[in-house]
């Protein structure tokens, strides 16, 4: 999986590095994207998909929380602070 450098620098992982990676994108483009705490399922920040739907560019453009976390599109894991 490639890796999405956020803004702060932190990794988000939805692009396949080849074919024989999945996309983790692909059927989680419009599923909200949430970040929850690492020590638990304490919600941080919630942001809804864009009109047109998640991209893996639109995905590397959010600011994510300070604390520790996990993100998901959907139920779709895509990535943590701790990576």
């Amino acid at each position: 999986m490639e890796r999405t450098k956020p803004k702060d620098k932190l990794m988000l992982i939805t692009k396949p590095k080849d074919h024989t990676e999945p996309d983790l994108l692909v059927g989680n483009e419009f599923a909200d994207l949430k970040f929850t705490a690492v020590n638990g399922n304490e919600a941080l920040q919630t942001n809804p998909a864009p009109v047109s739907g998640w991209s893996h560019t639109a995905l590397a453009e959010i600011a994510t929380p300070q604390d520790a976390w996990h993100a998901h599109l959907g139920t779709q894991w895509i990535g943590s602070s701790e990576i």
